[in-house]
């Protein structure tokens, strides 16, 4: 269920509006968003609504456990467990075709390559838990005692498509009180309209544009093919942009308050400065937890191709490709930036900061 689809607009989505603003309590508020939320989730398959359930649990009870107790070696267990279990979870479920796939035309084992769906929004959701933990970990927010409240923060049906990353202490306050002014729901209806209006009408037309002007590159022209290129840009940005206005504004409408997620990427006059507007939240993220970025800057180049992954195994290697050339091309710019701005001992620490977010966010593979 996509949220530009007629059916999500004049049924899924009104009928959620009108069950919500027919109850009274928060609690109520709470219960009506959580079960549209996995009938969402559910829409997909239902098998993984257990998944989705299972790993909040999880998070839950590590969170509890890591409150709980004072002793730091005990954190840092619960913590590691936290951090094996929903990345061991996200690897399983995105890399297993490509792995199993590459192996079976390499050496013929397996004969038939694993076929395993793409549960909807694991790699969203497995980094907003994470992030949770993380900040009860280094004491920045207290854990959340009610499991069911947990659930519906991770499992909000608004921003599991494409973001934006929520933080838990981003939201944590309006779970348990919120209030919907009048201007939070028309700036919401407008929202909503303007990134439906931006994936309709805009992406799907560039997606159009780009894929006949792509569809056969031999005969093409060298304008053909600019142009093309040129199509194919405007439709991810949209897109991606898109899906973030909708969910901002289905947000607003029930008075929770996201935070931006792109903020005019392609008027960059740099590299570094296109990561500061691009998929903010997922920027954020790895600036916000450098310990994840310090893990990944020492990963191996083994590992690092594992991380190029789609469920076709050409256009697999087709992504790593793109993610080496796009790494390099990164490295490069951050270097001259660097020699630049020499002497500019903060300006430089903060460019190879935006650097190692970059090619993290690259070698995900999720953007």
């Amino acid at each position: 269920m996509v949220f530009s689809s007629l059916l999500f607009v004049f049924l899924f989505l009104a009928l959620n509006l009108v069950c919500y603003y027919s109850v009274k309590t928060i609690r109520q508020k709470n219960i009506v968003l959580l079960v549209f939320s996995l009938i969402f989730y559910a829409w997909g398959g239902a098998a993984y609504l257990l998944l989705l359930a299972g790993m909040a649990f999880w998070s839950w009870l590590c969170a509890l456990m890591i409150e709980k107790n004072e002793e730091q070696k005990t954190r840092k267990l619960w913590m590691l467990a936290e951090c094996l279990v929903l990345l061991g979870l996200l690897i399983f479920f995105k890399y297993m075709n490509f792995l199993t796939g590459n192996l079976s035309a390499l050496i013929g084992f397996p004969k038939e390559a694993t076929k395993i769906i793409l549960p909807i929004g694991i790699s969203f959701y497995t980094f907003q838990l994470l992030s949770y933990v993380v900040d009860v970990y280094r004491k920045e927010v207290a854990a959340q005692p009610a499991y069911w409240k947990l659930l519906l923060y991770c499992s909000l049906f608004h921003q599991c498509i494409a973001g934006p990353i929520v933080r838990y202490q981003t939201v944590a306050a309006e779970i348990d009180d919120r209030k919907v002014t009048l201007t939070d729901l028309t700036n919401g209806i407008r929202r909503f309209s303007i990134g439906l209006a931006k994936k309709a009408i805009l992406a799907n037309g560039c997606a159009s544009v780009a894929d006949t002007l792509l569809a056969n590159t031999q005969s093409a022209t060298t304008a053909g093919l600019w142009l093309g290129m040129l199509f194919y840009m405007l439709q991810i940005y949209l897109d991606f942009s898109a899906y973030s206005d909708m969910a901002i504004g289905m947000g607003q409408m029930v008075g929770f308050h996201y935070l931006e997620n792109f903020n005019y990427p392609y008027s960059s006059v740099s590299v570094q400065d296109f990561w500061r507007r691009w998929h903010i939240s997922l920027s954020s993220f790895f600036r916000v937890y450098p310990a994840w970025r310090q893990q990944r800057r020492r990963s191996s180049d083994c590992a690092q191709y594992v991380n190029c992954v789609g469920t076709d195994r050409n256009l697999a290697w087709r992504k790593l490709e793109l993610h080496i050339v796009g790494t390099l091309f990164l490295r490069i710019s951050c270097i001259g930036a660097l020699c630049v701005k020499e002497g500019a001992r903060k300006t430089a620490k903060s460019s190879r900061m935006d650097l190692c977010n970059a090619c993290s966010i690259l070698r995900l593979g999720i953007i």
